[in-house]
């Protein structure tokens, strides 16, 4: 983390929106991920610190306020995972300056689980996830079910996929790639060149059968990797979630999508797949409804993201030369676990 000289690195009157002056804080930033976000922890005692973020540049205000009414719903509704968002002296949670989106939360401690977690602290995020799902289900609970947005996104990737990876084979690495990140890009390239027809057509299969099969949907995360639950020591020694953090992807759809996306995330996913996603239905059915087709359908979203979420890594960084600023390890070890996933997925 890096101490940033108050006026270089903020709009001086973003702060004050929230009553926070230049001599009450430190301001340090501190790593926000790969989307584009930035964050700063603002340090007001020993005992009080914010989370300062802005939001990815792209993003509308309009988008910000949805997001920012659902998680606080939730949090209103019993989810007190959620960080408490502050509110301007606007009366909003949200302050734009330049087109660009802020918030203001209370600072939440802890780490991520590692990539080789207990079934035990796994599944004590399914909880989590369940609580964050009990909680928003209102929002929405007189919905007709759909075809799952996740799913229909996919089978558009494909298509798009089938234009883009023939360009990333053969277009030069950027030569403005962090050599850690350019070898795994070309590692997970020549992976994609031998294997892609092949697994395409089983993706496009598992996905089918899921066009035209409707489930209920309500906000989810739709991106709770396990970077997005931090942990905390418990008093008995194992670890306990202490905040979900990063609602950037916040949408409706299935509850499934959640489930898959955070089970999918841990390394031991694709030699016991069914075994750990059949144990984390199960603690999820302790506290939240989850159907059979459910179930089911985050075992398909399992199956083929990995596959699908490495190319777009692959066009991302060799044909849109995405940048990644300060993040260029989080995006190498990324597309590692992606390799691993896919590697390991040929053996079955």
């Amino acid at each position: 983390m890096s101490r940033l000289d108050f006026n270089d690195a903020l709009p001086t009157e973003i702060l004050a929106h929230w009553k926070v002056t230049r001599e009450s804080v430190s301001l340090e930033s501190v790593p926000s991920g790969l989307s584009g976000a930035r964050v700063y922890r603002c340090r007001k005692s020993k005992d009080q610190s914010f989370a300062l973020k802005r939001w990815p540049i792209a993003t509308s205000s309009e988008r910000v306020h949805f997001v920012h009414r659902v998680v606080s719903l939730a949090r209103l509704r019993g989810c007190q995972l959620i960080p408490q968002l502050h509110i301007t002296d606007r009366g909003s949670t949200v302050f734009t300056c330049q087109r660009e989106c802020w918030e203001l939360s209370d600072w939440v401690s802890g780490m991520p689980l590692q990539r080789t977690a207990s079934d035990d602290h796994i599944s004590a995020g399914v909880a989590a996830i369940a609580s964050f799902h009990q909680a928003t289900f209102a929002l929405r609970a007189d919905s007709a079910p759909t075809v799952s947005a996740a799913i229909i996104a996919r089978m558009k990737r494909l298509v798009e996929l089938d234009h883009e990876l023939p360009q990333a084979f053969v277009q030069p690495l950027p030569p403005e790639l962090a050599p850690r990140l350019a070898e795994v890009v070309q590692l997970a390239r020549e992976i994609l060149r031998q294997h892609w027809t092949t697994r395409r057509l089983r993706i496009q299969r598992d996905l089918n059968r899921w066009a035209d099969q409707t489930v209920a949907n309500q906000d989810v995360l739709r991106d709770v990797h396990r970077e997005h639950i931090l942990f905390v020591p418990s008093e008995l020694g194992s670890q306990i979630p202490s905040a979900i953090i990063d609602f950037d992807a916040v949408r409706a759809d299935s509850p499934a999508v959640d489930l898959a996306r955070w089970v999918g995330s841990f390394s031991s996913i694709p030699a016991r797949s069914d075994d750990l996603l059949t144990a984390a239905a199960a603690e999820y059915r302790r506290h939240w409804r989850l159907n059979d087709m459910q179930c089911d359908l985050a075992r398909t979203l399992i199956d083929t993201s990995c596959w699908i979420n490495l190319a777009n890594w692959v066009t991302w960084t060799v044909l849109r030369t995405r940048t990644f600023d300060d993040a260029e390890l989080a995006a190498g070890n990324r597309m590692s676990e992606l390799v691993d996933q896919v590697t390991e997925s040929l053996t079955r």
